[in-house]
């Protein structure tokens, strides 16, 4: 019995000191931890911020460089490459209307296939695509949804102007597939873009 009363005894927490407890009712709620943890929440936050400013002005570069590129490309005219349906700028360049000579491979004089669209931006422009001077379609708008008209391998392919949405131009592009290029025009308003397609010998 007096072994377990001093075993007892020893277990009791000694009485806390009278300065000792007012000292700890007087701390301020935050501790050391919460210290750490505000500085792992500063870190973070850091950390954060810096990939966005990077991000940010790694998209401001390439998307200017980006863009240089895309409109000397319009302005060359003629590119092999592209994806049917690509917008290439952002406002109608400043173009001058161009006729072309295109010449297909010979495959026994099958159809070649146009994919027409607006490569800029969508300003309510409508054309119309005519063979020898015959209308091969009905005019349409002309849009970044690509448009696919079938036409003889040889002759006249023309595309007219019908309507200048904006009167800033009525651009597009004419994708062939035989030849797997890109013209980038502007159609003149009632007036025509020639496209002589001949046969490879």
């Amino acid at each position: 019995m007096k072994r377990r009363a001093e075993e007892q005894a020893r277990r009791r927490p000694e009485p806390l000191d009278p300065e000792m407890l007012r000292r700890l009712e007087d701390q301020p709620a935050s501790d050391a931890s919460g210290d750490v943890m505000d500085d792992d929440k500063k870190r973070f936050r850091f950390f954060v911020g810096l990939v966005s400013v990077a991000l940010i002005t790694a998209s401001i570069v390439l998307g200017s460089s980006a863009g240089k590129n895309d409109i000397d490309t319009v302005k060359r005219g003629v590119s092999a490459g592209i994806s049917p349906g690509a917008r290439m700028v952002r406002e109608d360049p400043q173009m001058q209307p161009k006729d072309y000579s295109v010449t297909v491979a010979d495959e026994g004089g099958g159809p070649v296939e146009l994919s027409i669209w607006d490569f800029a931006d969508e300003d309510g422009d409508y054309v119309q695509v005519l063979v020898d001077g015959r209308p091969q379609t009905d005019p349409f708008a002309i849009s970044h949804r690509v448009v696919k008209v079938k036409v003889p391998s040889k002759g006249l392919i023309q595309v007219k102007g019908i309507r200048d949405g904006k009167n800033n131009g009525i651009s597009y592009a004419v994708f062939f597939n035989k030849t797997g290029e890109t013209y980038f025009n502007v159609a003149p308003l009632n007036g025509t873009n020639t496209y002589t397609i001949k046969t490879a010998k």
